[in-house]
């Protein structure tokens, strides 16, 4: 069997669209908030959640699950910015989502007290902006690109330099939560089609042209892209826990590769599963679904934290 055979074969595992994938996303996004709420909700009940007890086991266990939904999302917006016909209006929707998530945030830390720490909205949108202005068409223009990098190297230098006391936690709603972390991840995922290109071309017989633009229509090259993205998602995630893990926090006050608790979020290497899983394709994506899944960011939140506050208030 040779080694194309091989990876046709293999391209049969591709049964994930787009759609199943931010369904993952949304799942474990949701799971991931339920633990935020016991977290935040129980202890204003007066029950402690003590480390090593059975419900501090279920909350870093929801926590764990949670961890796949970032990467699946970063993962989902490089490939809408590849395809959607309209990148204002894709970026429009995105920031329409982030303000009524801040709003929701907002409501639940200062009118509750209760606490929501960053919004992953805040690192996506940051992203695609990034994307839309640094490919205008009107190349003075570009330069506002600096406006988002500056944001995340903001949030950065908040979140684990120290330069400002974050101890106030209501901060932390307004800067991003994945840092240079998430960002790396973002930027070779969304350049991955050119770097795979580049690599294809380097080391096989194919030359740019007809016979290579119709290779790229196959589950090959999809196969290809997935496997680029998994080891994207895994080698930079054990660069940042390595390096944390060497003790190069001591460099700064709060270190600077501990991103968003580095330990947890290396558990994102297993959102490589659904990613080497899909198949390319948008899959269903009807106008509901689309606002739907826009709307669901906000609406989670409240409908969460109402459940387990409910929930407490009855129980404990």
């Amino acid at each position: 069997m040779n080694e194309t055979q091989t990876i046709s074969r293999r391209g049969r595992f591709q049964k994930l669209d787009g759609f199943v994938l931010k369904i993952i996303a949304l799942l474990t996004m949701t799971l991931d908030h339920v633990a935020v709420a016991i977290e935040s909700v129980l202890p204003t009940y007066g029950y402690l959640i003590v480390e090593g007890g059975a419900l501090y086991n279920i909350v870093l266990a929801l926590h764990i699950i949670g961890r796949l939904s970032f990467p699946i999302f970063i993962f989902l917006l490089a490939e809408g910015l590849h395809h959607t016909h309209s990148r204002s209006v894709y970026l429009l929707r995105l920031a329409v989502a982030w303000t009524f998530v801040l709003v929701m945030s907002i409501i639940l830390q200062f009118g509750f007290g209760f606490r929501v720490i960053s919004q992953a909205f805040s690192d996506l949108l940051a992203y695609a902006l990034f994307i839309y202005l640094i490919e205008l068409k009107k190349k003075p223009l570009r330069f506002l690109s600096l406006l988002p990098l500056a944001y995340i190297g903001v949030s950065y230098a908040i979140r684990y330099m120290g330069i400002i006391d974050v101890a106030y936690e209501p901060y932390q709603l307004f800067i991003g939560g994945y840092s240079i972390y998430g960002f790396a991840i973002f930027l070779l995922f969304y350049y991955g089609p050119k770097i795979l290109d580049f690599l294809i071309l380097k080391t096989s017989s194919f030359t740019k042209g007809e016979t290579f633009d119709a290779f790229k229509e196959t589950p090959d090259y999809r196969y290809l892209m997935n496997l680029y993205s998994c080891l994207v998602l895994v080698l930079v995630t054990v660069l940042f826990w390595a390096l944390l893990s060497l003790g190069a926090e001591g460099l700064f006050e709060q270190g600077p590769y501990d991103v968003y608790a580095m330990g947890i979020q290396s558990y994102c290497v297993l959102a490589a599963v659904p990613i080497a899983c899909y198949n390319g394709k948008r899959g269903y994506n009807a106008k509901w679904f689309q606002y739907g899944s826009y709307a669901y960011y906000p609406l989670h939140l409240a409908l969460v934290f109402g459940i387990t506050i409910l929930i407490a208030s009855l129980v404990l």
